[in-house]
């Protein structure tokens, strides 16, 4: 309530409105996933977090990420039904202004890499991508790993994404089942990394033995 009050005061400065605005688009996108409101209101959040982009200046070190949550914001409406594949496509195109955007090799590029991976891999699943592009997306990933190294807070999920993208690669005949070893290690090194505790230790323990399962079905 705070967000949306302080939002429908207003500002004359962009740089005001736009923090305002993303701040507002977060709390919704919040309420969203947790089920306080319904998949509808993601429309309003896509709208507020475009508007905070469109805010932003090109010098406003904020780009980079309001263009990546705008991205990832947009991409999940069009998995709730929401949007369309252009759409899609626009959320690729706000992940490659993030990377651009970026400092080379800064603390967040990780992220950003990881998330374009992530849009690659759902532009081929939609049919919006050729299945090639998943060897982009995995090249992204490889430079993430180089660039956050163990200990980086996007490593492990850097682990997980590129585990996947070379199962995705392999199915879909771009690279050979000599990549299912590597992609079984990534998985594996993922799980082990996370703390039973974790939220995200479910989601590694199941990739871990899709990956299996892959490995004992390709002999």
């Amino acid at each position: 309530r705070a967000a949306k009050e302080a939002f429908d005061i207003g500002s004359t400065d962009p740089a005001v409105s736009a923090r305002l605005a993303a701040n507002l688009g977060n709390r919704i996108s919040q309420a969203v996933d947790t089920g306080l409101s319904p998949t509808e209101d993601l429309s309003e959040a896509v709208e507020l977090h475009g508007l905070a982009w469109e805010l932003t200046s090109p010098e406003d070190s904020e780009l980079p990420r309001r263009a990546s949550n705008l991205s990832a914001l947009i991409a999940n409406a069009f998995e709730a039904g929401l949007l369309t594949t252009d759409d899609l496509k626009r959320s690729l195109n706000l992940q490659d202004e993030a990377i651009a955007a970026s400092e080379p090799d800064g603390p967040d590029l990780p992220w950003y890499l990881s998330n374009r991976a992530n849009r690659v891999a759902q532009g081929v699943r939609y049919l919006v991508l050729p299945p090639e592009s998943l060897l982009d997306g995995i090249a992204d990933l490889r430079r993430a790993m180089s660039i956050a190294g163990p200990g980086h807070p996007s490593y492990v999920g850097v682990l997980s994404n590129l585990s996947s993208l070379l199962s995705e690669a392999v199915h879909a005949g771009v690279l050979s089942g000599s990549s299912v070893p590597e992609a079984i290690s990534l998985a594996e090194q993922a799980f082990r990394s996370t703390p039973v505790g974790s939220p995200d230790w479910p989601r590694y323990a199941n990739n871990l033995a899709i990956r299996l399962g892959t490995g004992v079905a390709m002999g």
